[in-house]
């Protein structure tokens, strides 16, 4: 590839759950290895970004399994945690905490949703889902 490309990998709906982890041995790991074979044949994401449901349920179990797998995407692309840009999804939110009573049906679920996110980074706490960023 020539040099002056800026390569970036796309992840989408990884749907990590704790219940289910055959999409991490059929699925996930079998992309780290693909990663690998690329990054011998030149291809180098200069930046990974995931974008909606990191997690299925939107618990904390489910982000520390995400995390596994992004900290090894990031070793086998050679990238610090500051090249991961993750969008949360619909599934990120733990309904558990947040049902459909908590937010009147739904109508403005972008702006609690946008909402709960600033609060978790302001107080550092789960704030009713898991945040993706850790360092």
């Amino acid at each position: 590839m020539p040099e002056n490309r800026f390569q970036i990998l796309h992840i989408s709906d990884l749907h990590i759950s704790t219940r289910d982890t055959f999409d991490l041995s059929v699925v996930l790991d079998p992309l780290i290895e693909r990663v690998e074979e690329d990054r011998d044949n030149g291809i180098s994401p200069e930046i990974v970004v995931v974008t909606g449901n990191v997690a299925y349920q939107g618990i904390e179990a489910e982000y520390e399994e995400a995390r596994k797998f992004l900290d090894k995407l990031l070793y086998a692309l050679g990238l610090e945690r500051e090249r991961l840009f993750i969008v949360p999804g619909n599934h990120d939110v733990n309904r558990k905490k947040y049902p459909p009573s908590v937010v009147p049906a739904y109508k403005k679920a972008h702006v609690v949703f946008y909402g709960l996110i600033l609060q978790a980074i302001e107080s550092g706490s789960e704030a009713g889902f898991c945040h993706a960023s850790w360092h």
